[in-house]
């Protein structure tokens, strides 16, 4: 790309009216992608957290990328919801070429559940990058069974016995 060129992208991209392409962007400025883990090479939204029991607390780290070349500024992150997921931490800048934890604190609500989020930032091609976080909130079972010393049924609980309250373990449907 001419130097000529990239002078042109920036100076559009700087009012609003970028006609560049990405890889040409992403020379002078950051470029931001989201992914479920930082070994993923492939970031592909939705986040899909898969099951989620009810009544339990989750953190959640989810990998925000700066492939591009410039400092990386967020200016915020939108679409959370105080009852069931709000934000823990969100970097404020990543540097060129790193990655940083946007950390979820999530009390999953029973069925499946899809969160738009919205991650401001100085990307010059996605300034509001859109991603759906989801989940399937489960209901856990109480199962009575004996803690030793009693043959058990194939699924670890024996048939028609009275066993102390405190002799029980959680298990999920």
């Amino acid at each position: 790309v001419s130097s000529y060129r990239l002078v042109g992208c920036v100076l559009a991209a700087s009012i609003g009216a970028a006609s560049c392409s990405p890889e040409e962007l992403d020379r002078v400025f950051p470029f931001i992608q989201v992914c479920s883990s930082a070994t993923d090479t492939v970031c592909e939204p939705p986040i899909d957290l898969g099951s989620l029991r009810v009544g339990q607390i989750y953190d959640v780290p989810i990998v925000v990328r700066n492939l591009g070349k410039a400092l990386l500024h967020i200016d915020g992150v939108e679409g959370v919801s105080g009852d069931t997921l709000e934000v823990l931490q969100a970097p404020t800048t990543i540097i060129a070429s790193e990655d940083a934890s946007l950390v979820l604190r999530i009390g999953p609500a029973e069925g499946r559940q899809v969160t738009r989020l919205v991650i401001l930032s100085d990307d010059a091609v996605q300034p509001r990058l859109e991603f759906d976080v989801i989940y399937e909130g489960v209901e856990s079972l109480l199962v009575l069974c004996p803690t030793m010393g009693l043959n058990a049924e194939p699924d670890g609980c024996a048939v028609n016995l009275q066993v102390n309250a405190h002799d029980v373990r959680l298990t999920e449907v």
